[in-house]
Formats: structure tokens, sequence, C-alpha cells
């Protein structure tokens, strides 16, 4: 009995997060929101740092395998909200940006964020994004 409410325990603190009124039902609840950012608290309006999408579907509810792997965004960097110089940027749209400079700075930026925040353990021993990503250095 034991055994089985510690795997219990486990199994809800795998969970992507408990904000059950910030979802739209069970299943989103059970997918969860992609990025630790939204692991620690999810917000109705845009922050810095949070990755935009759904995550993706391999692994289910489960963070552990997530953090291991972290296929969100594919070959490259997932879209994320980004503050830069006291303004927020969704990388999925920059065409208001029309310095390229500030653009490469902006995509820099969600890089290193992603890199310190939300790389799985694939991704900081093989460094793949940063090879195929055009915004990669």
């Amino acid at each position: 009995m034991k055994y089985k409410f510690t795997f219990s325990l486990l199994l809800l603190f795998n969970c992507s997060s408990f904000q059950l009124s910030k979802h739209d039902g069970f299943i989103d609840w059970l997918n969860g929101k992609p990025g630790m950012k939204n692991t620690e608290f999810i917000s109705k309006n845009p922050r810095s740092g949070v990755v935009i999408g759904e995550r993706h579907p391999y692994y289910l509810w489960f963070r552990t395998p997530e953090i291991i792997f972290n296929p969100q965004g594919g070959l490259y960097y997932p879209d994320m909200f980004i503050m830069v110089d006291y303004e927020l940027y969704d990388t999925t749209d920059l065409s208001s940006v029309k310095d390229e400079k500030y653009k490469l700075k902006i995509l820099n930026r969600r890089n290193g964020q992603f890199t310190r925040v939300d790389e799985g353990l694939i991704d900081y021993l093989f460094q793949y994004r940063e090879l195929i990503d055009p915004s990669g250095q």
C-alpha cells in the first residue's frame, strides 16, 4: 500500500501543473503546456521565456523524458516570448521589427533562454539546434 501511495504521488508531481482553471479541459491539463516557465506558473498574459504552442505529444504528461530529450521545436529552437530592452516580443511574428540586427538580437536571446532553461540532455550533449537553426551563430 505504501508503494502505491508513493507511486501515485510521483505521478501527480510529474504532471505538468495543478492549475486546472488555466486549462481548457482535462486533456489540455494532462498534456500540459510546453516549457519550464509554464510548469511553474501558467499566466493569461504573455511573459518572457514562455514557449509558444503546444507540448510535443511524444511524452504525454510526463516531464522527465521531456527534460532528457525536449523535442519542442524539432530541429530548430521553439518560438517563445522574449523580453529585449523592456519590450516583449513574440518570435513567431517578427515582421514588425525592421532592423535586422535587432531581430537577430531577439532570436539570439530566445536561443540563449531556451539553452539555459528548457534545453534537454540530448540538446546539451550534441548542440544540433545551433548547427541547423538559421538564427544560430
